[in-house]
């Protein structure tokens, strides 16, 4: 983002980009997916900024929005793509009875 201010001149912030990837995109992403036969992996923060998991209703979304979601991915992610957990280099730990963050990052990957 911040790169690219010096290609075109705009003055774009981090802070203005949206918090979430639109589910409209990757719908269509995954259907030009089908349409083209790309298959592969995608990717999902299984428990994303300490909100809760994504297997259950996070406090950004409605229940249709999740239930919309979840359909979206069932129906056009799946049949091409092996969804696989993103847990990155580096992240909060979790408690496991109520999915907050510990508010200590913890490595789970040595740094290279």
């Amino acid at each position: 983002m911040r790169d690219r201010n010096s290609v075109d001149g705009e003055n774009r912030r981090w802070e203005d980009l949206p918090v979430v990837i639109p589910e409209a995109f990757t719908r269509e992403f995954a259907e030009w997916c089908i349409a083209h036969e790309v298959r592969g992996k995608f990717s999902v923060v299984p428990c994303p900024a300490g909100l809760g998991r994504v297997d259950e209703q996070l406090p950004l979304f409605t229940r249709a929005q999740h239930e919309s979601w979840l359909k979206m991915c069932r129906e056009t992610i799946m049949p091409s793509f092996d969804i696989t957990p993103e847990t990155g280099q580096g992240f909060y730990g979790l408690y496991h009875r109520d999915h907050r963050h510990s508010g200590r990052e913890t490595r789970c990957l040595p740094e290279y």
